[in-house]
């Protein structure tokens, strides 16, 4: 029998490394185990923990066949069907686990051993087919026999099955199951397959000798040993080994992980590894460490690179036969050792590889840990959906290939096609003599076929860096082909178009007016102007506004709630030649003024109901709806305002993380390609209706402002109060058709409560924007209203808008990518996905997005040193003067040329559509005289919504010995309420004594404990329900603000609440209480006492007198009276 796999001991890396380490004396001071007795057959031997963890996951998922451990073997030369079977059988008999079932019983899981097994071993008669079809036959078989299951109670755990194709060809098909038995067992049992074949066939006896002891004796001394102190050193240094470990590895970039494990494994080979065997080789006896070393090494860098974590955790199963008589055994012995590396980028590989070197020798020297404790332990964080600790794992087989010319008989290993992954990923090396092959084995469930091969490709690339020169930075290591570069830097941004950029944008309205006078332009409830109204106001004002002195690049202030008079001032502004600015009249005092003051405003357009909150302004201001200043205005024909496209459009300010907001200024020709781009991507036709929904002081809503003025179509200024009161909204849609409405998609998630829930959905584009989109709103959407288009756009304003769109699919698709993806660049964009060292990062990598083209905005206004940092020279373009901006996005690009939102990389989130720098409300916060220390962080409640909560640490309070004073929340809201917009006060205040730091001196986030609702309700002043009402109404809240109890004299918006979840709120009280209620009456009477007292009002004023003293009975508790005018309701 010749051709058998040997897997030799003293081969192995790892064996070759205990070596290393025993010469070195860095031997463990743990005491050695003791010796391994025989177990008594008088009672059941207890299962391993390698066996338990197998019976779990068997019982998690019965009928599973993962861990079958599957031989095709190839039998040539004169098959002795009899010496075949008696040298099966003796094996099962000189080996108990091939003998062994598991019973659970009194919750302890125990060995079962039969004392008799006999292998049958069927014999499948093929030799009468063409070969072509013998072929197909047994991959059938092959793939049926590999993937029927095993019974782990009532076995056998082994089976073989015999395939003649001819007089001298068989196959042979083994399959055991991997409680019994392991990669190190096969290779024994292998050998002695070859030594009984031997024997037997000549008609001599078995040359093997007794077994000593078997594996149920390991199991049980195994436990006994972890129960006394001998592995009390060993757990010690794994629990600091994997402290604070990072708890699961994602690459991104790829498929949403199901909520519990799959297995559909698919391989991608190394192809060019056999070229770089010697100079590894070489490297490895130049550095003093073996092969397995260097190759961990490398392959923490590249899931270093393509994760953008420096803390990787990597599974290396080694043998676990530390004992000399557990070599010979055939068991489930095979241990996961945990290999953590902390990596710095800025260090060169060589250094990094005595460091792998170092945890490699330690590792080792503490392998005698079962995995399974360590897990027990350690406690990670646990998911159906993935192993614990370890999700890629490393393996390093030392193959030596053997002749041995003592018989007739030649076996031959195949390899089923169909493979099946126990781990998301698996690098597999194998060192034949001198020369390496290897492949990448990974979840097809999760990750992209395309981009594994990518990956595959990026590992041979460094591998080929490192043995050229290991003193290399391991952040600048190439993992890119020249094909592969092209492809990023050039190919995917090859965006020009020749857009009609020489007018300006209000010039592109003025045509429309020429062409349409008597069209509607815009529609404010019951009011209306026509396109020739429209511009006979705007000259108007423009007019107006030039008398005051303002021309290009002036800047006027829009104060304004929405309405027809909004739209005119925009349009005003700009015939002018001056730039809008416009801010919210929900902004507290002192933002405004911070905002106008920045802007050096000359002027601010407002309305006459919101003057008075402009009165400490030393500004001008113009009132647009009074008549008074109407009839003063001037005559409305206008002159040439003399305006470029490389004069400023706007300024919209947007958080900022020195405590300041910053504006963003915007300049003609960059909305202009913005514009252009846009309606080429959503394929407008022109007099479409268009549908604004969103804050006019952030740049959303402008898509749907411009794309229906300079096409001819009809825009709809929806009032505040239907924008968020779903049903209210549905009514006027219906009332009004809209063909396209670009939302945030929390806000379109939060109108699906509406009555008409179809009415909702624009009928031809549906645009989603401003935060991360999910695929479960685009497929409600298929739901309600199948066929129509969606899009999701992305772009921070500093790129005018949007700088990429994706087409949603026209149907529900499986879902691939996490998140809708941010898509591809618009027209003259350019994307780039960077690394820090603006080096382009691989397919499916992290990296920090980068725009260019001519979209990108001039910059800060008045901010030079910040436009400088954030808008850098484009490294990639020979025209002088080309810049980037850094969006501070990590994203990815998929295979398709997709990018997919990752993460911020800074301390910019978005809430609700809305940019926030968490540095802005810390250092608002830190102006206030009596906090010391804070910072603020992003947390999630139990229904996965996003709550900004704070942490701070009190100054000591005067005359107090140092003590810190306490601080009420309501008081620490009422400051930044006054300074912040309501979208960025924190939902919760947490007082800390010290603030949690990481070893670098930065604070610790994951330490930051998470908010509960008695940092929210402020227990100085907490009230609780008073009467039944308030209890249902106190219920309701508490459930949808993710609380357990809620202040009833609590203002809905500083507990959590936000405009959205006041959609909600109304929808449930609605049902509950079985009324009528607008939200508006949240924004009116935001708190429980106020809100119930409304619904018992609404109740009162809808319901004849006898059902009113039902419901109030039920409501209030109180007895049913006669006559209701007398009572106190």
């Amino acid at each position: 029998m010749t051709d058998s796999l040997d897997h030799s001991a003293k081969l192995s890396p790892q064996r070759h490394a205990l070596i290393e380490l025993l010469l070195k004396e860095k031997q463990t001071t743990a005491p050695q185990p003791a010796s391994i007795q025989r177990w008594s057959d008088t009672q059941p031997a207890p299962a391993s923990f390698a066996q338990q963890r197998l019976w779990f996951l068997d019982q998690l998922a019965p009928g599973d066949t993962t861990y079958n451990i599957f031989n095709l073997i190839t039998c040539t030369g004169q098959l002795d069907l009899r010496a075949l079977r008696a040298s099966l059988n003796e094996i099962i008999r000189r080996h108990e686990p091939l003998r062994t079932l598991f019973v659970f019983a009194n919750q302890l899981l125990s060995q079962r051993v039969v004392p008799n097994l006999e292998m049958e071993l069927p014999l499948v008669d093929l030799s009468e087919l063409p070969y072509s079809d013998q072929s197909d036959l047994v991959e059938r078989l092959a793939d049926e026999e590999a993937h029927r299951p095993f019974d782990l109670s009532s076995g056998p755990l082994i089976r073989g099955n015999l395939i003649r194709l001819t007089a001298e060809e068989h196959v042979f098909m083994l399959t055991i199951h991997h409680i019994i038995c392991d990669a190190w067992s096969m290779i024994i049992f292998m050998q002695e397959v070859e030594q009984l074949y031997k024997a037997f066939s000549t008609g001599q006896p078995s040359p093997l000798p007794d077994l000593t002891i078997q594996y149920k004796d390991f199991a049980a001394w195994q436990q006994s040993w972890l129960r006394a102190k001998g592995a009390e050193s060993h757990l010690a240094y794994w629990k600091q080994q994997l402290s604070n470990a990072p708890s699961f590895f994602q690459l991104p970039g790829h498929y949403a992980r199901p909520s519990m494990r799959t297995f559909r494994g698919a391989s991608q080979k190394l192809t060019a590894l056999s070229l770089l065997s010697e100079p590894l080789m070489a490297l490895s006896q130049r550095e003093g460490v073996t092969l397995f070393m260097i190759l961990l090494a490398a392959f923490q860098v590249l899931l270093s690179r393509y994760t953008g974590r420096n803390d990787i955790i990597v599974g290396a199963p080694v043998a676990g036969r530390t004992r000399g008589e557990l070599e010979g055994l055939i068991g489930l012995f095979v241990n996961m050792l945990v290999m953590r590396t902390r990596i710095d980028p800025d260090i060169t590989f060589r250094d990094l590889l005595q460091q792998v070197r170092a945890t490699c020798l330690e590792a080792l020297a503490h392998q005698d840990l079962p995995f399974e404790k360590i897990v027990e332990e350690l406690h990670p964080e646990r998911s159906g959906g993935r192993t614990p600790l370890v999700q890629v794992t490393f393996v390093f087989q030392n193959i030596a290939r053997t002749s041995t010319p003592t018989s007739d008989l030649i076996l031959r290993h195949g390899k089923l096609g169909r493979s099946q992954a126990r781990f998301d990923l698996t690098l597999l090396i194998e060192q034949q003599d001198r020369t390496l092959t290897g492949s990448l084995e990974y979840n097809q469930e999760l990750f992209d076929g395309k981009i594994i091969a990518q990956i595959a490709e990026s590992f041979q690339i460094l591998l080929a860096a490192i043995v050229e020169d290991p003193e290399q930075n391991i952040s600048t290591l190439p993992l890119l082909t020249h094909a592969e570069h092209q492809q990023l830097i050039v190919d995917w941004n090859t965006t020009q178009v020749k857009y009609p950029t020489a007018s300006c944008v209000h010039e592109l309205i003025e045509a429309q007016v020429r062409q349409s006078p008597d069209a509607i332009a815009a529609i404010c409830e019951e009011q209306r102007l026509t396109y020739q109204a429209l511009d006979y106001r705007a000259n108007q004002l423009a007019h107006d506004l030039r008398q005051r002195g303002i021309g290009t690049e002036d800047r006027v202030g829009l104060f304004m709630e929405p309405s027809l008079e909004i739209i005119v001032g925009m349009f005003g502004i700009l015939k002018a030649g001056a730039a809008y600015v416009p801010v919210d009249p929900v902004y507290p005092p002192a933002r405004i003024q911070c905002i106008f003051h920045d802007a050096q405003i000359s002027v601010v357009l407002t309305q006459m109901h919101l003057k008075d909150k402009l009165s400490d302004l030393s500004i001008p201001l113009v009132c647009l709806d009074s008549k008074q200043e109407a009839v003063e205005l001037f005559h409305a024909r206008t002159s040439s305002s003399h305006v470029s496209p490389e004069n400023l459009m706007y300024i919209l300010f947007t958080s900022g993380s020195t405590g300041q907001p910053k504006g963003v200024a915007i300049e003609h020709r960059n909305y202009l390609n913005y514009l252009y781009g846009v309606l080429h991507r959503l394929a407008i036709s022109p007099g479409l209706d268009f549908a604004t929904v969103s804050t006019f002081s952030a740049d959303l809503g402008t898509m749907n402002i411009f794309c229906s003025l300079c096409t001819g179509g009809q825009l709809h200024l929806v009032t505040p109060e239907r924008i968020f009161d779903p049903n209210l909204l549905a009514d006027y849609f219906q009332r009004h058709p809209i063909d396209v409405m670009k939302i945030v998609p929390s806000h379109f998630e939060s109108l699906l409560t509406a009555n008409q829930l179809s009415s909702v959905v624009p009928h031809q584009r549906l645009v989603f924007a401003g935060e991360v989109c999910h695929w479960e709103t685009v497929n409600k959407v298929h739901q309600m209203t199948p066929g129509t288009i969606m899009q999701n756009h992305y772009g921070p304003t500093e790129t005018a808008v949007s700088a990429l769109s994706y087409l949603v699919p026209p149907e529900p698709i499986a879902q691939t990518t996490r998140t809708v993806p941010l898509g591809k660049p618009l027209g003259n964009v350019q994307a780039y996905v960077l690394d820090a060292h603006m080096l382009p990062v691989p397919v499916g990598a992290p990296g920090e997005l980068y725009l260019g083209g001519p979209g990108l905005a001039r910059g800060y206004f008045n901010y030079p040193g910040l436009t400088a940092e954030r808008f850098v020279p484009n490294p990639f373009s020979r025209t002088l003067g080309d810049r980037l901006y850094r969006t501070g996005d990590i994203t990815c690009y998929h295979s398709d040329g997709n990018l997919e939102f990752l993460q911020r990389a800074d301390q910019q989130v978005k809430i609700r559509g809305f940019r926030v720098e968490l540095g802005e409300i810390e250092a608002t916060l830190l102006q206030h005289s009596s906090i010391r220390e804070c910072t603020v962080d992003v947390q999630e409640d139990s229904r996965g919504e996003k709550h900004l909560v704070a942490y701070f640490i009190p100054r000591p309070s005067e005359g107090s010995s140092g003590e810190s004073q306490d601080l009420a929340s309501s008081y620490l809201r009422s400051f930044l309420k006054q300074r912040l917009p309501a979208y960025m006060l924190p939902t919760a205040f947490i007082q800390l004594e010290v603030m949690p730091l990481t070893p670098n001196g930065k604070v610790d986030r994951r330490a930051l404990p998470h908010f509960t609702s008695k940092q929210i309700r402020d227990e100085k002043n907490f009230v609780a329900p008073r009467t039944s009402a308030e209890e249902q109404m106190e219920k309701i809240w508490a459930e949808m603000l993710g609380l357990d109890q809620v202040n009833v004299s609590a203002n809905f918006f500083e507990v959590g609440g936000h405009s959205l979840l006041a959609i909600q709120i109304a929808a449930r009280v609605e049902e509950a209480f079985g009324v009528n209620l607008p939200v508006r009456y949240i924004f009116d009477k935001p708190t429980i006492a106020e809100l119930s007292e409304a619904v018992i009002d609404i109740i009162v004023e809808t319901a004849d007198e006898q059902k009113l003293s039902q419901i109030l009975a039920e409501i209030e508790g109180r007895p049913q009276r006669g006559d209701l005018k007398d009572n106190d309701c």
